[in-house]
Parts: structure tokens; sequence; C-alpha cells
């Protein structure tokens, strides 16, 4: 979204908060209960709803990432767009005129729903896996896993342990069965691969070098990365949603990134 469309739509309270509304219901067209999914709700004053079959109470916003902080629709649209800009938080309290912990908060929720995102966005048939270890002159603290697959995306996962078990732990259930995986060499690990259902060992210097598979988007995905730490400090606590945030920007690279970051904030919070 440009910014004369995101002005037109700040103008006034109610049309920022219909556009939102909108993007709520976008899947069924019709409201239902956020806590059971009963079909048949009953309207309520005060922009209300009861479930005819549970009776939970509940607003377009209830349960959703953008309900878990009481702000504005408008200021909601500012927030998304400055985040879409990678625009600091200091910066973004002062234009949404928010406090700098309402902004840190804001920003945070918008890395959970990143997160849920992309736990359903799958993976492709292929993959050519990385890992990197403790800390290097990028500042990228811990060891993380990242997947680079055929259709040009990338996967991030952070381990607290970086094995060939945890590894497949953490990652065999996000690869499609049939898929052949390959890793450079990390430490103890001369080489990993996987065929799903049973295993297929494949060499990584035979294979790599010999044009077989290419892990330049892996190459170029760390680069990237390694800019956006360099010149934003992030704390051991949250670099886990900031490794997810950069995965969600690189892999929707080309699309309009404003309209992903609206779908995935109006999504319902997924119950734990």
């Amino acid at each position: 979204m440009n910014l004369a469309s995101l002005g037109a739509l700040l103008a006034t309270e109610d049309r920022a908060r219909r556009f939102l509304v909108a993007r709520c219901w976008a899947n069924s067209g019709r409201r239902f209960c956020v806590r059971c999914g009963h079909g048949k709700v009953y309207r309520l004053a005060e922009k209300r709803y009861r479930c005819a079959r549970c009776r939970y109470t509940f607003q377009d916003f209830s349960r959703r990432w953008i309900g878990r902080l009481k702000l504005s629709a408008r200021k909601w649209l500012q927030l998304l767009k400055l985040f879409e800009l990678e625009i600091a938080a200091p910066v973004i309290a002062r234009e949404v005129k928010i406090s700098y912990p309402t902004a840190l908060k804001a920003a945070g929720l918008i890395r959970l729903a990143i997160a849920h995102e992309s736990i359903g966005e799958g993976s492709g048939n292929a993959a050519a896996p990385g890992a990197r270890g403790k800390k290097d002159k990028s500042g990228i603290a811990g060891e993380v896993f990242a997947i680079s697959q055929t259709a040009g995306r990338v996967q991030v996962l952070p381990l607290r342990a970086v094995s060939p078990e945890s590894v497949l732990r953490d990652q065999i259930r996000v690869v499609k069965t049939g898929a052949v995986g390959y890793t450079d060499r990390f430490y103890d690990c001369d080489a990993l691969a996987f065929y799903v259902p049973r295993a297929l060992y494949v060499r990584f210097r035979k294979r790599f070098s010999s044009g077989q598979v290419y892990v330049d988007r892996r190459h170029r995905f760390w680069s990237y990365a390694k800019r956006r730490f360099a010149r934003q400090a992030v704390s051991a606590r949250t670099f886990p949603l900031h490794l997810k945030e950069l995965e969600f920007r690189y892999n929707h690279r080309h699309e309009q990134l404003f309209d992903r970051l609206v779908r995935a904030a109006v999504r319902l919070v997924p119950d734990h």
C-alpha cells in the first residue's frame, strides 16, 4: 500500500477500523465465535457479539494479535506501515504518539504474529540447509539452522544445540516427504542428509562441487541478516523473533509487505 492510499485510510478512525475489521473476517465473510468457532452469533450493543453456543462475548479484535494492545485502528495501521519500513521503535513511538514501551510491545506482537504465520507456510520439495553457530562478526549470537528451498524461500530456526540429532528432531516436520536435504560442514557435522521416510547419505563436497546443488540463496539470506543485525542491537531473548521477521521479509521480498503484515496481525492468536 502506498502512502497516498494509507493517508486516505488514516483520515478517520472509522475508515481505519472498517479496513481492519474487513480483514478480520476476510475468510468467511461473516462473523463467528472466536473461541469455539460456532457460526451463529448475536449482535450486542457497542460493537460486541455473543456466541449462541458457548455464550462467549467478544469484539472484532478479540483474541487477535492487534487486540492484545489497546490502540486505535489508526495507530495500528501507522505502526504496521512503519514496521514495514523497518523504522526503529523510538521513531515509531514519536511518530505514532505512543510511549516507547508501547512501541516495543507492538513491534513484539507483530513479530509474534509473523512467527505464527510462518509456521503454516510449509516448505518446498528440496532444501539446502546451513548452520551458523556461536557469535560471529555479524553479531548473530547462538546457533541457527537455515533451510534454503528450491522455490527461493528460506526457513530459519534457532536451536539450543546444533547437531544432526537436533536438526532432524526440529526440522524433519517441515520438509516435504521425499525431499533430500544437504548441509554445509559445521563443527562435528561432516554431512547431514535425510530422505523421508528412509535415511540417505549425500556427500557434501561431491554434490556441491559438481554444480548439481546450489546454496547461493542461503548465503544471500545470511548477507541480508548480517546487514540488519549490524545496524540494530538485538537481545538474546528477542533474537528468535527477529530471525523469523527476517525470514518473513526475505520470503515475501517481491510482494506487498504491508498487506501481508495486516493479514498476520489480524489473525486469531492460537490457543496454547
